[in-house]
């Protein structure tokens, strides 16, 4: 949201690249299990992926092997 904006400036600004940085400085909500399961399995909505092996488990995940 564009609230965002001005909070994630300052937190670059202060050299902060936590994508949690900013949360103190701006309303967050955290969306309840049962609500986002309407929409997808939320373990996979929400894969992180940063290493290869991540991928790799991703990729059996995707794939139901």
């Amino acid at each position: 949201r564009r609230t965002c904006l001005e909070p994630v400036r300052r937190a670059l600004a202060r050299g902060d690249r936590r994508v949690r940085s900013f949360f103190p400085d701006v309303r967050i909500r955290t969306p309840q299990r049962e609500y986002l399961s309407r929409y997808g399995d939320p373990d996979e909505m929400f894969l992180n992926v940063n290493t290869m092996e991540d991928y790799l488990r991703y990729r059996k995940v995707d794939s139901h092997e």
